[in-house]
């Protein structure tokens, strides 16, 4: 017998398995009829500006828990400015991100399928807020295929309830439009969903916080280790989230930029900045980009760049495509060319001399002698002080960091995480309730979602 036929064999048989059943269920968006589903929750992009009003219109209506009666009264007019309809004219000429969502999750239900041959299959697809396939037709249609667990995972790494929790409150809302919870000895068992007048039947559970995992930190080290020559300092850069706990959000941001700059043996100055994103106001920011790349300039060689990094960011989308890169070019404008600043350096000499006589007075000196000494040291002063601007200038030149969705790094680490998952690994931060939340969805969506 041939040395190795066997394994050989086998795995070929499993990589023939994993091909027919690609062949056979064609995209990875189709429904499953049995076996694991996981579903990734994204809010969608609008590719028009009709449908940007409609997207920030009920986004603004989510944040605000605007009832729905009135929500058809908020003026989406006053919400679509320059920013927004910038983000769509550059949306146009790139690839939507339902086609990039798309090829990534149709690798990761292949390499799932691979690495987990005993479940039965596993198939993968997205879900949309605001865009198609939407959340709520495409979750019921799952529930509805004869699968026998859904996994919910919002395609936003680091939790908070603005974004994750969002989606899984909407999530968890539409569960209970089709199903009713099981019930074992007597006792409702929320997680254990029933479709009425049907044999289907299926677990439900999130995978809602999936930064603590290394995929986060060993992408973006992976993605900045073949630059590590190119750039003097790195600056990291995540959406400002206000209200709903952003504090813990802020906090997990923190901790997985320590990780990749451990990653990078802590060999380079670093700063965390906060902006805001394409769909929010445009407000005052304590840690904002432009502020952490002036501080972050002062410690850059001359000739090195600043590496910006959207480390919230997997895919490309609004905030990669027009937000950071108009604010990065905000932040290297250089300053009036150094003649320019000292020809009028030499205007202000004058009135500032004066100032200098009247309030010291000229002792035991010659008055024309001070006043060309004084010239002289105003004159040399402004011409170092613009030196100084033009050179601080020339350390904030800044490269954006492009997201790489197609970075095999990424593909293994998200599979490691669903495989964890599904093997028994749960996080117990979903039990948590927010400080001052009102919303009692949340409270619905956890007893729902949580493990039992």
């Amino acid at each position: 017998m041939i040395h190795g036929y066997r394994s050989t064999l086998s795995v070929g048989r499993l990589l023939k398995r994993t091909t027919d059943h690609a062949r056979r269920r064609g995209f990875c968006n189709d429904v499953a009829e049995k076996g694991t589903h996981v579903v990734f929750l994204h809010f969608g992009l609008p590719r028009t500006e009709f449908y940007a009003k409609g997207y920030l219109r009920q986004a603004a209506a989510i944040y605000y828990q605007v009832p729905k009666n009135i929500e058809r009264f908020i003026p989406t007019s006053l919400m679509l400015n320059g920013k927004i309809r910038n983000c769509i004219e550059k949306y146009g000429d790139s690839e939507s991100i339902e086609d990039t969502l798309s090829r990534l999750t149709e690798r990761i239900q292949g390499a799932l399928n691979t690495v987990m041959p005993e479940y039965e299959f596993i198939s993968c697809s997205n879900a949309f807020l605001f865009e198609e396939p939407s959340l709520e037709q495409h979750l019921a249609d799952v529930g509805r295929g004869g699968c026998s667990r859904i996994v919910l995972m919002p395609f936003y790494p680091h939790y908070s309830c603005a974004q994750s929790g969002v989606l899984l409150n909407e999530a968890e809302r539409v569960l209970q439009t089709f199903t009713v919870p099981a019930t074992v000895d007597g006792k409702e068992v929320p997680n254990e969903r029933i479709v009425p007048n049907s044999s289907e039947s299926f677990r439900v559970s999130a995978l809602h916080r999936w930064s603590s995992h290394p995929v986060v930190s060993e992408y973006w080290l992976n993605v900045l280790q073949p630059l590590r020559g190119d750039f003097g300092g790195v600056l990291f850069c995540a959406p400002s989230l206000r209200g709903y706990n952003s504090e813990e959000y802020r906090r997990l941001v923190w901790s997985t930029c320590e990780r990749v700059m451990s990653g990078l043996s802590d060999s380079l100055p670093w700063r965390l900045a906060f902006f805001n994103a394409w769909d929010q106001w445009s407000l005052p920011i304590k840690d904002s980009v432009k502020m952490q790349a002036k501080r972050l300039s002062t410690q850059l060689p001359d000739d090195k760049f600043m590496a910006v990094v959207p480390i919230s960011s997997f895919v490309p989308d609004f905030n990669t495509f027009t937000v950071l890169p108009n604010i990065i070019q905000t932040v290297a404008e250089k300053y009036s060319e150094l003649q320019k600043v000292v020809d009028k350096g030499r205007i202000a000499a004058r009135p500032l001399f004066i100032c200098c006589t009247e309030a010291t007075g000229l002792l035991g000196r010659d008055k024309e002698e001070n006043r060309v000494a004084v010239q002289a040291l105003v004159y040399d002063r402004l011409k170092f002080t613009a030196y100084c601007c033009i050179l601080s200038s020339e350390k904030e030149k800044a490269v954006l960091v492009e997201p790489q969705p197609e970075n095999a790094v990424l593909l293994q680490g998200m599979v490691e995480v669903i495989k964890n998952h599904l093997l028994g690994r749960r996080n117990a931060q979903l039990q948590n309730r927010c400080d001052w939340c009102i919303n009692t969805q949340c409270e619905e969506m956890r007893n729902v979602l949580v493990d039992s």
